[in-house]
């Protein structure tokens, strides 16, 4: 063999290893915690988050306007707002068709054609890099036709344990030839904040369960020797508030059936009314209605960016925290979808790994920015998104210059 042939074959191999190196050593843990307030490590007993934060960084999340689980686990995945992804609501009408969108509805669900914009996994999937998921709202839908390399249908029963979740994690990240993004989601402390508040004994439980197995995690890949190779991010989707059905608003009480085609959702409520006369009737109507607001779409304002999508209503209703715009049965508990503004509404950030800076405080920050954080952990070029003043906010603090 030509020696100059076999000293070009050897740096060849090199830099294949170090490459792989490389990648190993951008591997990146995205763990969702639903409804896990920024707050609940000031009043509850969490061991492990508080580590994280020691070792790590540390940040409150802002929400993006509906502060909803499905609509922000979708900006969290691709860096665009509710108004620029599609998912703008719970429920909602597609104006072109006239179908209702629902996420109880398989066909509305999982139809692609709702979900715009790059989710974080198949930017990283379209550079090269692999993805496993595991229940990440939008990961069971066949999004510009494509699926995480691993992914877990949320419709499917029995659900995963939040243990058989850590294992799979566990699994994907031991392995070898194993993804460089793994992402996981929890329903919990959601669930319990709802059914029984944010200050309530059961929700406690629920959070302090959750950071016991974040703990566990990072234990377990501590032992595996991965420390160093895995960037580990912990977060939420939005907060939680109290909420008693004495501050419900009836929706038959204040607007005539003769003033709209469809009123869907609570937070927010929007209202399709096609006519301008039937606009202005909803909007004078509710002028003088305390604890709530009411806006023609073209008059929101600017600070909840909620304009732009075309399935968004012709009226939009929004009350202030702790109350509600419905006629449905309502019960004591925990509720979220209210402004960003309220920092009852904020959300959980942590983050810890090889190129994470430690014992550094982020503040509060909008959740837009997360896809370029992962993004850049994974050494990928983000796709176009709303994040980018936030992240370069906090990309300076959170950082490891290398």
């Amino acid at each position: 063999m030509n020696k100059h042939f076999s000293v070009f074959l050897v740096l060849i191999m090199a830099l294949a290893l170090m490459a792989r190196q490389s990648a190993t050593a951008k591997r990146v843990l995205l763990i969702s915690c639903d409804g896990f307030r920024w707050d609940y490590p000031l009043w509850y007993n969490t061991p492990a988050l508080d580590a994280m934060a020691q070792h790590g960084a540390s940040g409150e999340l802002i929400p993006s306007f509906p502060s909803k689980t499905f609509p922000n686990h979708y900006t969290l995945a691709t860096g665009l707002r509710p108004e620029h992804h599609g998912i703008i609501a719970n429920s909602f009408i597609n104006r072109k068709t006239g179908a209702r969108f629902r996420l109880s509805d398989p066909k509305t669900k999982f139809d692609p054609h709702y979900y715009k914009g790059e989710p974080i996994w198949l930017t990283a999937q379209r550079q090269g890099l692999r993805a496993a998921v595991f229940y990440w709202p939008g990961s069971d839908v066949a999004i510009n036709g494509h699926y995480p390399n691993l992914w877990h249908r949320y419709d499917e029963k029995p659900h995963m344990t939040f243990e058989q979740r850590v294992d799979g994690v566990m699994q994907q990240l031991t392995d070898k030839h194993g993804p460089e993004l793994v992402m996981a989601y929890f329903e919990e402390p959601d669930a319990s904040g709802h059914n029984y508040g944010p200050q309530a004994r059961e929700t406690r439980h629920a959070v302090e369960h959750v950071d016991s197995l974040l703990g566990s995690l990072r234990s377990r890949i501590a032992k595996a020797g991965l420390s160093d190779s895995v960037n580990i991010v912990v977060l939420s989707d939005h907060g939680m508030t109290w909420f008693k059905p004495s501050r419900q608003i009836s929706v038959n009480q204040y607007l005539k059936p003769t003033w709209y085609k469809s009123v869907e959702g609570s937070l927010p409520t929007n209202i399709y009314a096609p006519e301008r006369w039937q606009q202005d009737s909803i909007v004078k109507a509710l002028s003088h209605v305390a604890h709530l607001r009411a806006w023609r779409k073209a008059d929101m304002p600017q600070w909840l960016h909620y304009q732009a999508d075309p399935n968004i209503g012709d009226v939009v209703v929004l009350c202030d925290e702790g109350w509600l715009f419905t006629d449905e049965t309502c019960h004591d508990g925990g509720m979220h979808g209210y402004d960003p503004a309220y920092s009852d509404m904020h959300a959980l950030f942590r983050a810890c790994g090889p190129d994470i800076q430690q014992g550094v405080s982020l503040g509060a920050f909008n959740n837009t920015a997360v896809y370029a954080i992962v993004s850049h952990l994974l050494g990928i070029q983000p796709a176009k998104n709303d994040g980018n003043d936030d992240y370069q906010r906090v990309a300076r603090t959170l950082f490891i210059n290398k």
